[in-house]
Formats: structure tokens, sequence, C-alpha cells
């Protein structure tokens, strides 16, 4: 992520103690430390048009077992200053989002079976789609930004939706030989690469 000067640096969530950490990009040294974070920040995606980066708060619990689930995204700016929370209490666990091709954040929310779309311009709540599975946990987006597919882990499926001809549309899943713990679509080839969950194998 870019600061204001156009200094390049990173940005890493410490999950156990509820931590968003600021590092330097060629030393790793820790240059600022946002403290005031709910449990329990779990993932980030960055905003790079707004200088700005979401990190979701999945709660205390972990996958299969979070009965007490978060339902809030906190966000921060490109100068490492915590700046509120989006609140969207319809729909818990939020995990992976990412920036669709329209400038919006689509974030799963495992425990509700659905994705939560976020207006980055007024960061507030414009859309909710549902997914077929309650193991939709991370997620992708093709580089047009015009498709995003998720993993849905134990169900050892894909699923394809639709964010650009028919918004929201849900397309059909793809079956996979087993769960799957990670996707990825390639920047410069058509291919969507998934990591499998039970075995080191792609």
């Amino acid at each position: 992520m870019t600061t204001p000067d156009r200094a390049y640096g990173l940005i890493a969530v410490n999950k156990p103690s509820s931590k968003v950490l600021f590092l330097n990009i060629f030393s790793y040294a820790l240059q600022q430390r946002l403290n005031s974070f709910p449990p329990r920040p779990h993932k980030l995606v960055i905003a790079a048009a707004k200088m700005e980066a979401d990190a979701p708060l999945y709660r205390h619990s972990v996958h299969g077992d979070n009965p007490h689930p978060g339902h809030k995204c906190r966000y921060q700016s490109g100068v490492a200053r915590a700046e509120g929370l989006l609140d969207f209490s319809m729909l818990t666990s939020p995990h992976t989002g990412r920036i669709g091709d329209d400038g919006r954040l689509y974030l799963c929310c495992e425990n509700s079976c659905a994705f939560v779309v976020i207006g980055t311009d007024d960061d507030r709540v414009v859309d909710q789609i549902a997914t077929p599975s309650a193991n939709t946990r991370r997620l992708t987006m093709t580089p047009s930004g015009k498709k995003l597919f998720t993993e849905n882990e134990e169900d050892a499926s894909i699923t394809s939706v639709d964010i650009a001809v028919s918004p929201g549309r849900v397309l059909d899943p793809i079956a996979l030989p087993g769960p799957i713990g990670g996707i990825a679509a390639s920047p410069r080839h058509p291919y969507l690469v998934a990591t499998a969950a039970d075995r080191p194998a792609l």
C-alpha cells in the first residue's frame, strides 16, 4: 500500500492480539501499530484508489465453531489511522474480501451463506448475495473484476458469481475431488488455482 508521499509499505494482521501492523517494506521493521481493533481481525483487503484497507472482524472462534460470529469490518486509512466500523448485522462471520471492477467491496460472510456488498464511496451496504454453501470462506476475482469465485472448503466445490452482466447471479458450482484451502485467479492466464486442504497439492 502507498502513503500520500508515494512511499510503499506493508500491512499485516495479527489475529491473536487483534492488532494491525504497518511494516517497512525493505527492513520489515515495525513502523506503527493499531491496537483499537475488536476481536478478531482476520484478513485484509486494500482499496488502493481510496488509500484505505478493510479488516473483517471474524470474532473469537474458528471456522466451523463460531457461535458468536462478528458482523463488522474495521477500516483504516493509508496513513495508518483506524477510521471506523462498517456494521452489517444481518450477515455474520466476515472473512475474505476483494474489490470488484465496480469499485465495491465483496466480502464472504461464512455463517450467513452470503456475500455482503459494500460501496466504497460511502462505506454503506448496498447488496447481499446468497451462496449455496455454509463454508464459503475465501474468494478471488478474475483480473477484469467482473466475476468472482469462492472456495467452499469442506464442501469440495467452487462457486462462480457474475458481478457484471447479471450482478449477483450464482453460476453452476465446480465440483472438486476433495476439500480445498485456498483459491486464486491467475492475473495473466485463464486459470483458476485451488489448493487441496487434505494434501500438499494444487
